[in-house]
């Protein structure tokens, strides 16, 4: 904004503010000094240190925050690369993002360095325009901005009211602080921040047209008759009631499709408000009157199929359940259907999801139990190889993962492999010798051993 204002003022305005200019340059050399240069002003604990250190490239690369940024920005890649001409689809990214950055993570050591976040936006705007509505979206819209501010630049030189320059140049700073903002953040999926985006750029093409053509074209200024003031007047009036219809309509459309949303949101805030005051069956009633209003809300259906779930309503908190699956991708979801799946004895879904819901997790460790979980399903079907692998994978991670040790021993028992269930079982007693399962490993033992000395001939028999 300051540079162009300096760009329209001229050389002459520099050589009459020469001083000032001369000060806010020597201001700035001094403050650099005190960052740079090592002083008592910036010694560890000061306030100017605390600011270095919050900018300093070292504490960025290290900052979880950036980490998890760069994590979401890697995963919105690999989603431009299955679909870069058109993109996912509109409003999308929400849905696909915590899959994508599943797959991102199972990249080399990704999983122990960036942290995961399930992130409904991007934290840049331009790769979000670009994995959901494709690069031909993206190049429209870059299109559109880079034509707003070529115009804007063009006939602000043509602006004779220094006022209505000013404005007009506080504007284009907004709209140019909003598109440099789109780099780290998402302000154009922010209602307050984009209504004033699209705001600002309305009223910045108003001005232009308003204070430029009325300039150069005389007819806006021009003085007419008294009997073309008539004409002129039935004109308008009639030219209002049409645009007074036409907003109006507008209008009422537009309320139409914000108030069903709303409505649903709001009768889910007052969900959550009962759900908290443990006010249960009021909170399910709540959450139903907002899927009357929007029966896209996934959320809603996965909190009410939560809520059945610990009823132990297995079979209907499945069908909500389900539902949720359809409109989002919630990061516990997969572990909730993968619980319910087996009651049902459908042993393959449970699979798919405990895999699903493994890659979900924000780091190695966290996987364990569904591993374990996983490992007892393929168990039950029978299929040893698969759970040795997963049961093998898990010790892998952790070798104190005792639960994977008697996991073991269980799949090698059912095998008939009894040495190598011996090992495990002694393992699960070193490990955590007053566990549950160090209580069943002794049982075990104490059985086997038993039925060593039954198979032994005795002196009788010889």
């Amino acid at each position: 904004m300051f540079l162009l204002f300096l760009s329209l003022q001229g050389k002459e305005f520099l050589k009459k503010n020469r001083k000032i200019f001369i000060f806010i340059i020597i201001l700035m050399v001094i403050i650099s000094i005190l960052f740079i240069v090592p002083n008592p002003l910036n010694q560890t604990g000061t306030v100017l240190s605390k600011i270095k250190g919050r900018v300093a490239l070292t504490q960025l690369i290290t900052d979880n925050s950036l980490r998890a940024r760069l994590a979401t920005w890697k995963s919105a890649l690999i989603m431009i690369k299955e679909r870069p001409w058109l993109g996912l689809g509109i409003g999308t990214f929400k849905y696909n993002s915590l899959r994508y950055i599943a797959k991102f993570l199972e990249q080399g050591e990704n999983r122990s360095f960036y942290p995961t976040l399930a992130s409904t936006e991007a934290h840049n705007e331009y790769l979000q325009f670009w994995a959901e509505i494709g690069i031909i979206g993206l190049l429209i819209f870059i299109w559109f901005i880079i034509s707003y501010f070529k115009y804007c630049l063009k006939m602000i030189k043509k602006i004779k009211d220094e006022y209505a320059r000013g404005i007009l140049i506080g504007m284009i700073g907004v709209a140019v602080a909003m598109v440099v903002d789109s780099i780290f953040g998402f302000p154009l999926h922010l209602p307050a921040s984009v209504s004033l985006f699209w705001l600002i750029i309305a009223l910045s093409i108003t001005l232009i047209r308003i204070k430029v053509y009325a300039q150069e074209n005389k007819k806006f200024v021009k003085k007419i008759d008294k009997s073309g003031k008539k004409d002129e007047k039935a004109l308008l009036l009639s030219t209002k009631n049409l645009l007074s219809i036409a907003i109006i309509l507008f209008t009422v459309f537009l309320s139409t499709l914000i108030i069903r949303p709303f409505m649903a949101r709001t009768y889910w805030f007052s969900g959550n408000k009962e759900l908290n005051a443990k006010r249960v069956d009021n909170a399910i009633k709540n959450y139903q009157q907002a899927l009357r209003w929007d029966p896209y809300l996934g959320e809603v259906y996965y909190q009410i199929g939560k809520i059945l779930q610990n009823k132990n309503l297995n079979n209907v908190a499945l069908q909500y359940f389900e539902k949720a699956e359809k409109y989002v991708d919630h990061p516990d979801l997969s572990q909730d259907l993968a619980r319910i799946y087996p009651l049902n004895k459908s042993y393959d879904l449970a699979i798919l999801k405990l895999k699903q819901a493994i890659t979900y997790q924000s780091d190695l460790k966290s996987m364990l139990p569904l591993m374990y979980q996983l490992g007892s399903v393929y168990i039950i079907k029978k299929d040893y190889d698969q759970g040795e692998i997963i049961f093998k994978k898990a010790l892998n991670i952790d070798p104190s993962y005792y639960k994977a040790n008697y996991g073991l021993a269980t799949i090698y028992l059912n095998q008939n492999k009894i040495e190598e269930a011996l090992v495990e079982l002694k393992k699960v007693i070193e490990l955590a010798p007053d566990s549950l399962e160090a209580n069943y490993a002794r049982n075990i033992m104490q059985q086997i051993a038993q039925e060593k000395l039954k198979s032994q001939p005795t002196e009788t028999d010889n």
